[in-house]
């Protein structure tokens, strides 16, 4: 053990051992609340939990270290601080379920993050691989979204018109449709760059496929009502789509 091999090498005082470290004392302070039955420090950022997974992991704190990845999950699917850091966080620390959860929050976010310095310690296989996990992510949430159909029911409006022909193709969807198809082409776009059911659910997408459907004097009738019908059907069916993305295929940190 560390701490016992230093210990046998350290001078007393007093009669007690003595153990010189090189941390900040607010640190220690940290680590010690968890070692301790008393209430230990609040996490609310990822730095805090940074700073003391590397001394846990030093000073061979086994259970420190399970309370840390606790805690770690909760900032990220709490207050969702940049996913991205939580990536190279978890990667640094060798926590291959945590780079899982944050890599899914990463992808939902739309791949955006600006320069943090943990990236300098992110390995190159740990960063492309992330990139790979997005890249599938992406190609599954615009697929969802061309291959959507909503339900077997026969009523919707765009399937009893034939006045709004475009030149696209909705099998799916009964008959294609200017607007129809222009919108979903729009949703499918914006999902390769943020996969996520809520990007579904983008106001002026829809109000630009409900303009488009006013020109049409059969669909402007009901183009609203059966576009309010559908709107949470098309993320959920995103949502589960990309739930199918196993994670655990990817083996963010193993590999390296």
């Amino acid at each position: 053990m560390l701490i016992s091999a230093r210990l046998e090498e350290s001078p007393q005082q007093e009669g007690l051992l003595t153990l010189e470290v090189t941390e900040y004392s607010y640190v220690l302070d940290k680590l010690l609340q968890l070692c301790y039955p008393m209430d230990g420090p609040d996490f609310d950022d990822l730095a805090s939990i940074y700073s003391l997974a590397s001394l846990a992991e030093k000073y061979e704190m086994h259970v420190v270290t399970r309370t840390l990845r606790t805690a770690f999950v909760g900032i990220v699917e709490r207050v969702k601080e940049n996913p991205l850091r939580a990536y190279a966080i978890a990667c640094i620390n060798g926590w291959e379920a945590e780079a899982r959860i944050a890599a899914q929050h990463f992808s939902r976010n739309g791949f955006r993050s600006k320069w943090i310095y943990e990236l300098e310690c992110l390995s190159a296989a740990a960063y492309l691989r992330l990139n790979q996990y997005c890249r599938m992510c992406s190609r599954i949430a615009s697929h969802a979204a061309e291959s959507f159909s909503p339900i077997t029911q026969n009523d919707w409006i765009w399937q009893s018109c034939s006045s709004c022909s475009g030149k696209g193709s909705l099998q799916s969807w009964g008959v294609p449709h200017t607007w129809l198809t222009d919108f979903i082409r729009r949703t499918a776009e914006a999902l390769r760059f943020n996969p996520c059911g809520n990007t579904v659910m983008d106001h002026a997408r829809f109000g630009e496929a409900m303009i488009s459907a006013g020109a049409c004097s059969h669909c402007k009738s009901r183009a609203a009502i059966d576009q309010h019908r559908f709107a949470p059907k098309l993320p959920k069916c995103v949502d589960e789509k990309l739930s199918t993305v196993c994670t655990c295929h990817i083996l963010f940190i193993s590999c390296d």
